[in-house]
């Protein structure tokens, strides 16, 4: 079997510590085992539906019949790994309120690992949602995603955010793209600065920034290209 960098490995001491308390059903074939050493039992018959790897583990031609049985190592920490298997589970979107961008990113691997593209579409639809009041981090997940559809949805919501690098635009900080493609940064820039702007003569609350702000940023988010 090809290293995927997914492949199955066989559980030690250091590895498995306990199962989790929601996903523990011993009739259960399929183990994913988190980075802080929990492991989750899940349905090969629902995680084969989502999952063409496992699909592909399972299928009486798989290439590695063993690997089947064998447990799943994750680069991931439990409550990242519970979220996927509540995707593998649930038929609607999750409201991850306290997902942080990193966790999205790790939640997103697993998906890429799992060769599971409508999952990671379930977690698109939770981060329009996110965008409505972290525009700026939802374009910096979509940057790192190549989705530019993701990234339109995150600037129509721009505006909302006081704090957020676009109201600085074309004059960033330091440390404001970091989280940024160059390609993504140069469409939203080209995108800002072919529409008409006005100067603001009021200071944003909560900030001693001049602010120059775009007067529609649906006509912006419908301009980017990247």
């Amino acid at each position: 079997m090809s290293n995927t960098g997914l492949e199955p490995t066989a559980p030690t001491s250091s590895s498995l510590e306990r199962w989790d308390d929601r996903y523990d059903d011993p009739e259960a074939k399929i183990v994913l085992i988190s980075s802080d050493h929990a492991g989750f039992r899940l349905s090969a018959w629902y995680l084969a539906k989502e999952s063409k790897l496992v699909s592909d583990l399972v299928a009486p031609s798989g290439i590695d019949k063993d690997a089947a049985h064998s447990p799943i190592q994750l680069d991931a920490p439990s409550y990242v790994v519970r979220a996927f298997a509540d995707l593998v589970t649930s038929s609607h979107p999750l409201q991850l309120l306290e997902f942080t961008k990193r966790d999205y990113v790790s939640l997103f691997h697993i998906c890429d690992l799992m060769q599971s593209p409508s999952l990671a579409m379930k977690i698109r639809e939770s981060l329009i949602q996110r965008s409505l009041n972290h525009p700026w981090e939802i374009f910096e997940l979509a940057s790192q995603r190549n989705d530019v559809d993701l990234a339109r949805e995150a600037i129509r919501n721009m505006g909302n955010e006081v704090h957020s690098p676009a109201i600085r635009l074309p004059h960033f900080k330091d440390g404001d793209l970091d989280g940024v493609s160059v390609r993504f940064v140069l469409g939203l820039v080209r995108a800002r600065l072919g529409l008409p702007v006005e100067m603001q003569h009021t200071r944003h609350p909560h900030t001693t920034e001049w602010a120059c702000t775009v007067r529609d940023w649906i006509d912006t988010a419908e301009a980017f290209e990247a």
